[in-house]
């Protein structure tokens, strides 16, 4: 088994994982904050916004909370 493969299996296992879960909700956002524009498209835009006039340019992901 080749460390992809391991990989998939171990992110599918816990996937259903109600601690997981829990975790990931609690701690998530903190861990990722830096990633996340904003909680809804304004606060996304407005950051964006901030960014560019920083020179820096970004590229935006509109993702849902039941992506598996």
């Amino acid at each position: 088994m080749d460390s992809i493969e391991l990989y998939r299996k171990v992110l599918l296992s816990v996937s259903g994982n109600k601690l997981v879960e829990h975790l990931a909700l609690r701690y998530g956002r903190k861990l990722a904050a830096k990633f996340i524009a904003g909680s809804n498209l304004e606060e996304a835009l407005d950051e964006i916004e901030r960014l560019n006039g920083n020179g820096i340019m970004v590229t935006l992901d509109h993702l849902g909370e039941g992506i598996k």
